[in-house]
């Protein structure tokens, strides 16, 4: 069940192809008999296919006058944290994708880019991009927290209060923290999360 385009575009980005420079052609071998050479459908008497990947991104970079200029990490990130307070997700998010097509492996970058797009109620988006930054750095406890909260909102709670834990393990988080994010309120009422923030243990 791997959304087998969906992973070999994270892998291309990841690797620093531009997301812009990905094309999904679509359609299945198998369905399409009018479009596509199946050996699935057809066995031995099928033809052949032919792909290209274009490196249109190494082709740009050649060119003169095509270079972009390098956004500065932190400053992208601090601004992104701003921007998501003040109400400014959806701007937040495009000044974040624009560093990640730089720098894929930013995992704080990652994480941002998760609360903003958790502001925006895309809870599943944001919670690949939380995972996507625990994979680079297991010991960032934003992404864990991120988690926390994604699966607070999804209603999914044995999920939320095992990130919770990862993000508690790290002393980053205090209860007070945790007792006011209005991210974890449909915790509250968890025996689990009560005893935590009576006694500090969950």
């Amino acid at each position: 069940h791997v959304d087998l385009r969906r992973v070999n575009r994270a892998l291309l980005v990841r690797r620093g192809v531009l997301d812009r420079h990905i094309e999904d052609v679509g359609g299945c071998t198998v369905s399409e008999p009018d479009r596509y050479e199946s050996y699935r459908r057809d066995g031995p008497r099928s033809g052949r296919m032919r792909g290209i990947i274009a490196l249109a991104c190494l082709l740009l970079a050649l060119l003169p006058g095509c270079s972009s200029t390098a956004l500065d990490a932190s400053t992208t990130i601090d601004g992104a944290q701003v921007a998501i307070e003040q109400g400014g997700a959806l701007r937040a998010e495009a000044d974040l994708r624009a560093l990640l097509e730089q720098s894929p492996d930013d995992p704080l970058a990652r994480a941002v880019l998760a609360r903003a797009l958790h502001h925006q109620g895309r809870y599943r988006e944001a919670s690949v991009q939380s995972r996507l930054a625990l994979g680079i750095d297991p010991g960032l406890w934003q992404a864990a927290y991120n988690l926390a909260c994604h699966h607070a909102a999804l209603g999914e709670t044995d999920h939320a209060i095992h990130w919770l834990q990862a993000a508690l393990s790290t002393d980053a988080v205090t209860r007070e923290q945790v007792g006011a994010d209005p991210d974890l309120r449909s915790l509250l009422g968890d025996h689990r999360v009560a005893f935590y923030l009576a006694g500090g243990v969950l």
